[in-house]
């Protein structure tokens, strides 16, 4: 995930190393990893549709 503080969105990030000359290109994740990958990749895709406003009253936090 990848914060963004002037909009306070949140993005989801590839860390498979699939990109071309990334560090972690060559290694594989553990299937647990993946898992949780994809988790949060679907949370990082509803958070970053919406702003903090919209986050905060739909989980009901008092600021």
């Amino acid at each position: 995930m990848v914060w963004d503080p002037n909009s306070g969105k949140l993005y989801p990030r590839d860390i498979t190393g699939s990109e071309k000359g990334s560090k972690m290109s060559g290694k594989g994740l553990a299937n647990s990893i993946i898992k949780d990958g994809k988790k949060a990749e679907i949370l990082g895709k509803w958070f970053s549709k919406n702003d903090l406003q919209t986050i905060a009253s739909y989980l009901k936090v008092v600021f």
